[in-house]
């Protein structure tokens, strides 16, 4: 092969390559603006999710798609009879075994303050120690 036929299988093969990048390259931003972030399979979506009201104490089951459609802000889902942020996740109490609303302590907190937060939170429902310690 001489020197010029070499120089154009090299151009070929970096034009071959510089293709291959921008197929891959363009796949991928497609990907991701046409489906977004990756969501749970609807199989998911449809499973069913208790929450209560830190007021009312009442418990509400509705599934997983229901309770992000009704939108939340932190960790307080929307109240689909109330329309207020005060639907929690549900816990049961160490002592009476009711279900009561989980604590969500503040996010600064520090380990012996955490630890005293959870020994200090009272069922609202007994008026006893929540947790076992």
């Amino acid at each position: 092969m001489t020197g010029e036929g070499l120089s154009r299988v090299k151009l070929a093969a970096c034009i071959a390559i510089l293709v291959a990048c921008a197929v891959v390259s363009v796949s991928a931003i497609g990907r991701v603006w046409r489906f977004g972030e990756p969501r749970p399979p609807k199989w998911v979506m449809k499973q069913e999710v208790e929450k209560i009201d830190e007021q009312s104490l009442e418990v509400i089951s509705l599934p997983l798609e229901k309770w992000k459609a009704l939108g939340c802000r932190g960790e307080r889902f929307k109240n689909p009879r109330t329309g207020q942020y005060t639907m929690v996740s549900v816990m049961l109490c160490a002592s009476c075994g009711q279900k009561i609303p989980i604590l969500i302590p503040p996010s600064d907190l520090t380990g012996p303050e955490y630890d005293a937060l959870l020994r200090g939170y009272i069922c609202p429902r007994c008026k006893r120690h929540a947790f076992e310690y």
